[in-house]
């Protein structure tokens, strides 16, 4: 009979698997929407840049005044309700129209916000093997929590049309901004806004 304690054993050291964040990010099935939801953070951004230069216009702030009113107003939100609010008070009927109107600038800033909210807030968790994605995310007000079908499942050519819809929002605040600092010389306004005039 062989003695227990004389008996070999091998021991096989195992090597944990190294990955790294950004390998990790490329390897699941949901890599896929790395591209569209990085445009979408980088359209907002830009939307969030030219919404506080607006702001600075209409309040007439030099541009460490108003970096130093972002920091202090970091909620997006609140920074629509001030955009809107001071157009309706500093702007010609004409600007304020363009804000205020339906599918006006007041209500596309809300949009786009629900969008970069939704889209980049939240864990995706589904994903259909027809290539579309999912989330459960709910919207609340005074009524409660909602959820928001819309994300039950999107395909990624609903985040790029999210993406165009922020894109093309930072740019109708641009032109608006642009306006006002011209208010008094219609002719430096772009031709899709002198045709307004008429």
């Amino acid at each position: 009979m062989a003695d227990a304690q004389n008996t070999e054993h091998s021991i096989e050291v195992i090597k944990p698997v190294s990955i790294t964040p950004k390998e990790y990010a490329r390897s699941t099935e949901f890599s896929v929407l790395n591209e569209p939801l990085g445009a979408v953070a980088i359209a907002f951004a830009e939307l969030e840049a030219q919404l506080t230069a607006t702001i600075n216009a209409l309040l007439n702030l030099e541009y460490k005044d108003g970096v130093a009113l972002e920091d202090l107003m970091q909620s997006f939100a609140s920074r629509r309700k001030l955009f809107c609010a001071l157009a309706a008070l500093k702007s010609p009927d004409l600007l304020k129209k363009e804000v205020e109107k339906k599918g006006g600038l007041g209500s596309r800033l809300l949009e786009c916000n629900n969008f970069r909210n939704d889209l980049i807030h939240g864990n995706w968790t589904t994903w259909y093997e027809d290539g579309s994605f999912g989330k459960v995310r709910y919207r609340a007000d005074v009524g409660g929590l909602h959820p928001i079908q819309s994300l039950y499942k999107m395909k990624i050519e609903d985040i790029w049309e999210a993406h165009k819809a922020i894109f093309k929002c930072s740019l109708a605040v641009a032109t608006w901004r642009h306006v006002f600092n011209h208010r008094d010389q219609p002719q430096f306004w772009p031709s899709s806004w002198r045709d307004k005039l008429k």
